[in-house]
């Protein structure tokens, strides 16, 4: 009886908490008890199962929080069948009481037998009640899936969390396969959303490890998810992991499967990022290889830009054919603007500025400074060089921490200063960025675009009497060498 104490008074307690809100009066009309009842009940009689379902379908009380406490007391979410989910798990409650109320040392008594009888049956009704109360809260979970995808196809962050906390606690009362494979999913979009690649790359490889146990063997979903956690790493700027993940899914598939259009696009993007790493003609063979049976959407939202950039570095088309290549996307005039920037070509970068502000571009939503660097550059050549550098140390107030970030705006503004004139300035800090890079895990990478301002950086530092170490100009141009013959022909003219 004790511990079915515990449970009334715990119920108690939360119905307080709804009284709290909505006056005894309003709990009796919409519940259908009397008012001399529900004042009963708050202050010490036992609640029916009948009073507490209707406070989860007339109030829109959440039945795991009524139950354990936890998430939020309210939830809009509730479907109509709350009353059978309420009652499944008041009757699970008492199920589980009247199972550690069994004193298992009676067992070595004579009754043995029926005390044993007595154990099996509760636990019969206990599994019995929690694959009823799985089939019912498997509609809401659905609904409560999709209501998530909803929210975050249309970004709004703040609803999708809201959901994410109720659906967690639905989550534990439903082992829908399917849905709970979506659910990792949407947690790991929530976490993209709000900065936190690392922990979205966890969750897609928990999604992954999930699908695997669960049907053993890749489905076109699974190799989908897999190129979508390779993207998360690579993100982090571990670009080589994230290559040798892609390439391990891939390694996965046989027969049939490599035919689906998404072992296409991660053979595209395993080319686009070898090509990033320095094998731009290796990688541009392959994206142009798999390029054709990549699925229509990716290919030109995605790799359509990829290809663009590429040919841009390789000599293949300038900017004007940049942009009449493929159709019209924010990331292709993002990848142009940075090409221009990164050959210091005031002309192509004008005209990429040009294409990027234009009607056909479509700004992405809440990336505003997503163009900063390159627009600060672009003043610098124009001979704004102060302006520049005044607007790129208040750009830095807004920046992460974090050493790759910080390192790059680093970069940005070596070159703002060497464009300036500011030599002197521009070798201090070529060298200073010189040793943090030195100091970074092998593993990763700042990313091709600004290793190439670094180095070119040092090079004309160098050109211009500055005391840069021989071994560091040597490193330099052995990376822009290395480089050249990789396919990055646009960089030949460094060292004429």
């Amino acid at each position: 009886m004790a511990n079915s104490d515990a449970v009334n008074d715990a119920l108690r307690a939360r119905l307080q908490t709804v009284l709290n809100t909505h006056s005894q009066a309003e709990v009796a009309r919409r519940t259908g008890h009397s008012l001399s009842n529900v004042n009963r009940y708050a202050t010490g009689t036992r609640m029916p199962a009948s009073f507490v379902a209707a406070l989860v379908s007339e109030l829109g009380v959440s039945p795991a929080w009524l139950l354990t406490g936890k998430g939020e007391p309210h939830s809009a979410d509730i479907s109509g069948k709350a009353e059978e989910r309420a009652t499944d798990l008041l009757e699970i409650v008492q199920a589980m009481s009247a199972v550690t109320q069994m004193r298992l040392g009676s067992l070595t008594t004579r009754h043995h037998l029926k005390v044993l009888k007595e154990l099996n049956e509760a636990l019969t009704r206990h599994e019995a009640l929690q694959t009823r109360l799985n089939q019912h809260s498997r509609e809401l979970f659905a609904q409560m899936m999709d209501d998530l995808g909803n929210a975050l196809d249309n970004l709004d962050l703040d609803r999708a969390e809201r959901l994410l906390e109720s659906a967690s606690q639905v989550a534990k009362l439903c082992d829908d396969f399917e849905l709970n494979y979506q659910f990792y999913g949407h947690q790991a979009r929530i976490e993209f959303g709000k900065g936190h690649p690392e922990n979205a790359g966890e969750l897609m490889r928990k999604q992954f490890l999930f699908a695997l146990m669960r049907t053993g063997r890749m489905a076109q979903r699974d190799l989908d998810n897999i190129t979508r956690f390779a993207l998360s790493v690579a993100s982090q700027h571990r670009v080589q992991e994230g290559v040798r993940v892609m390439r391990s899914g891939l390694a996965l598939l046989a027969g049939e499967q490599l035919d689906w259009p998404g072992a296409a696009y991660t053979e595209f993007l395993v080319g686009h990022f070898t090509g990033l790493q320095g094998e731009l003609h290796a990688g541009l063979a392959a994206m142009q290889r798999h390029f054709p049976r990549v699925g229509p959407e990716a290919r030109r939202a995605i790799c359509e830009t990829y290809l663009a950039n590429a040919m841009l570095y390789s000599g293949l088309i300038d900017v004007e054919g940049a942009i009449r290549f493929g159709g019209h996307s924010e990331s292709k005039a993002k990848w142009i603007m940075d090409f221009c920037v990164v050959m210091e070509d005031l002309p192509g970068l004008e005209r990429a500025t040009q294409y990027y502000d234009s009607p056909e571009i479509v700004p992405v939503k809440g990336q505003k400074g997503r163009t900063q660097a390159s627009r600060t550059v672009l003043k610098a050549l124009q001979d704004q060089g102060d302006e520049a550098l005044a607007e790129w140390g208040e750009f830095h107030q807004t920046l992460k921490s974090e050493d790759v970030t910080q390192l790059h705006w680093r970069i940005v503004n070596e070159q703002v200063l060497r464009i300036a004139g500011r030599w002197e300035q521009a070798a201090q800090q070529a060298l200073q960025t010189q040793q943090r890079l030195d100091a970074l895990d092998p593993e990763i990478s700042i990313g091709m675009l600004f290793e190439a301002r670094h180095y070119h950086g040092l090079l004309q530092c160098a050109a211009q009497g500055r005391p840069i170490p021989p071994e560091v100009t040597d490193r330099a141009r052995a990376w822009i060498q290395r480089h050249i013959q990789g396919g990055y022909t646009a960089f030949a003219r460094w060292l004429q």
